[in-house]
């Protein structure tokens, strides 16, 4: 690739200084890099920026080595070279590592964060939206956690050197000391802007993340976090469902529950509420059943599949101590049954226990059978 006219390509005139067209090739690289322009042409603005840059230099320098020539159209900073100190004159390192990347399509960082998600068992099942909230360190991209960025030229106070010369009253004391301007670079520098000159910066995240139904504990996956100046967040996500207290969920999807019932109640066959994932809901109690099964009312066996079902398992359960209204209520009530045909079962046994005579043991003597002598001290 070859620029016709490689100053007008930056907004120059011929014979602008050389701070004028390094300053020009940096503002034009920094505006149209595609980690920060999302325009489609941003690569390709970048890559003739920078071989503009490299003809200017080549001419100045009187050479037009092929080679340069095709380092500038891979899309990577242009060579740098040496003063008559062996100063660096070219780019800085942080110079060449951001437009080494330009035309090349590099997106933002990406930054892959694990997070623990608890969720209550409620929630897994029918899904729910969390709001996750984090802070992270990031290093800066733009100087390579330097904390600044080489302004391409040499430092004013150590001309290019590092070291300022000391020299005290006794010159033959005199000693070299770390240039404080450049900290020893020997290099006009500049605080980041993108960083503040930390060499990394905070970045908080905020995100609303919407979970499936059908969750488990240990079940992971991934929500993007937005982007962040030059870093792309991803949240990988680890499912933690807490222990529920009455609920207990199987592998297919059920879920068991055992609930205690007054025995009354249930003698009754009275109404009562029961717990459900999704509420409370009535159920009628049945002497003959202590399992009742609410359809659609268990968990997802997978995100995406239809929810199984409850089982409710209920024990009546009486009170060791019977107030004594409720006792002589329970008197009546047996008063009356007694009256009453008896239940097939109980009808059996009684017969069975009317035709049953223990064995005599030794030395006994022989006595009647319960229903004779039942018999005669009713007549």
């Amino acid at each position: 690739m070859q620029v016709d006219d490689p100053y007008a390509e930056l907004g120059l005139r011929p014979g602008a200084a050389d701070e004028a067209v390094k300053a020009a090739w940096r503002r034009l690289v920094s505006q149209w890099h595609p980690d920060r322009n999302p325009s489609a042409e941003a690569a390709d603005r970048v890559k003739r920026f920078n071989v503009a840059y490299e003809q200017i230099v080549q001419a100045r320098r009187g050479s037009s080595s092929p080679d340069d020539a095709g380092t500038a159209e891979d899309g990577r900073a242009p060579r740098r070279g040496k003063n008559a100190r062996g100063s660096d004159r070219g780019f800085g390192t942080q110079e060449e590592a951001w437009a080494r990347t330009a035309g090349q399509g590099f997106g933002p960082t990406p930054r892959q964060i694990p997070r623990k998600v608890r969720l209550s068992l409620e929630d897994a099942i029918r899904g729910c939206v969390r709001e996750l909230r984090g802070r992270i360190t990031a290093t800066c991209r733009r100087c390579l956690t330097q904390g600044w960025i080489d302004m391409g030229q040499d430092c004013a106070a150590c001309d290019g050197i590092g070291t300022q010369r000391v020299k005290p009253l006794f010159a033959w004391l005199s000693r070299d000391i770390r240039c404080a301007e450049c900290q020893g670079t020997g290099r006009l520098r500049s605080p980041c802007a993108d960083c503040q000159g930390a060499g990394s910066r905070k970045i908080d995240y905020r995100q609303q993340v919407r979970l499936p139904a059908g969750l488990r504990d240990g079940d992971t996956l991934n929500a993007d976090a937005g982007r962040h100046g030059d870093v792309a967040l991803t949240l990988n996500l680890v499912v933690e469902v807490e222990p529920h207290p009455f609920f207990r969920c199987e592998a297919d999807g059920t879920l068991r529950c055992e609930i205690p019932v007054d025995g009354f109640r249930w003698l009754a066959e009275d109404w009562m509420d029961v717990p459900t994932p999704d509420g409370l809901q009535q159920i009628r109690l049945r002497r003959a059943a202590r399992t009742y099964r609410l359809r659609g009312h268990g968990a997802p066996p997978r995100p995406g599949s239809p929810r199984a079902d409850l089982l409710l398992t209920v024990t009546p359960t009486f009170a060791e101590t019977l107030d004594p209204a409720l006792q002589d209520a329970l008197a009546r009530l047996a008063e009356t049954a007694a009256n009453a045909a008896p239940a097939p079962a109980v009808a059996e046994w009684q017969r069975t226990l009317q035709a049953w005579t223990p064995a005599p043991q030794a030395g006994d003597k022989p006595r009647r059978s319960r229903p004779q002598a039942r018999s005669r001290a009713r007549r």
